[in-house]
């Protein structure tokens, strides 16, 4: 098992997690998101998304995970719990993003990096925390569930290609 190296991303990171939330998505969504819309994603496009994303002042924080070549496993963005009229929950936090490299599922990288971006949410000062799942990813549901999050009630639908998925959204106490 790796002993993994938590550290905040920079911008000459935005090219490891673009392969990764490329390659996250194809890996966690086959059977959820249209394969087209899977085929289509292109890292290299969101190259300069993840430049400006990673910009972005606090609260909002992205965190990798490395080994000891610092190489990046797995990353996590967290910030201010989004609502759907734009204007975010100043009372909450949110774990707005988390992948794996495919290649390192099971190596406990993205337990280490969802603790980091906890962490993060708790030096902000907030005391609870929310995010959004597609409700049909059972992995990604247990995962939570064994970390504490439960759903609260909230779903949303999204469209992505011309398929309508669901969200769940689970929240949980931070301290």
């Amino acid at each position: 098992m790796t002993d993994w190296l938590v550290r905040r991303a920079g911008i000459a990171d935005a090219a490891s997690i673009a392969r990764i939330q490329v390659a996250g998505w194809r890996a966690a969504y086959a059977d959820i998101v249209p394969a087209e819309f899977l085929a289509g994603m292109d890292k290299t496009d969101r190259v300069a998304l993840w430049q400006e994303r990673l910009r972005t002042p606090e609260p909002t924080a992205t965190f990798v995970a490395v080994d000891e070549r610092d190489a990046i496993a797995a990353y996590c963005t967290v910030g201010v719990l989004r609502t759907e009229d734009g204007k975010g929950d100043p009372r909450m936090g949110e774990l707005m993003a988390i992948y794996v490299d495919p290649a390192r599922y099971r190596s406990g990288a993205g337990r280490v990096i969802h603790d980091a971006g906890l962490d993060h949410l708790v030096r902000q000062g907030f005391d609870r925390a929310g995010l959004w799942v597609f409700t049909a990813n059972a992995d990604a549901r247990a995962f939570y569930a064994a970390r504490g999050w439960t759903p609260d009630g909230e779903t949303h639908d999204d469209e992505i290609a011309g398929r309508v998925i669901h969200e769940t959204r689970y929240t949980r106490p931070l301290l």
